[in-house]
């Protein structure tokens, strides 16, 4: 388990706090729409400063990577970060305060999967 810097670093508390809500936010629409699925997993991928904030998989074949970006500067995510993620082959869709609305107005797990335009 990786602690959430928003909690443990004096540093990071004031903006930090409202990432990890932002970021929570999207996961738990993505939870809600796969709840009582059990074919349908939703992971998060990190190694050393890299990550992905969720991959959506369904029967363990990832179906989409999901970037929940609220303001907080981190590494773009790019075809190296994919590829040492396993999840080159699926798309990318990026959430931010444009177009976290669209998002939270998917209500299905094939819209879910649908590119965002800010």
């Amino acid at each position: 388990l990786f602690p959430n810097p928003a909690l443990v670093s004096p540093g990071e508390r004031s903006t930090g706090v409202k990432d990890f809500v932002f970021e929570n936010l999207v996961g738990a629409h993505v939870l809600n729409l796969i709840f009582g699925r059990p074919l349908w997993q939703l992971y998060y991928w990190r190694e050393r400063d890299r990550e992905i904030d969720f991959i959506l998989t369904y029967e363990d074949k990832p179906i989409v990577a999901i970037e929940a970006k609220s303001g907080r500067k981190r590494p773009e995510i790019g075809i190296a970060m994919c590829k040492a993620a396993s999840v080159q082959d699926c798309p990318l869709i990026t959430v931010t305060a444009a177009n976290i609305e669209k998002f939270l107005s998917r209500m299905t797990l094939s819209e879910i999967t649908q590119p965002m335009e800010s």
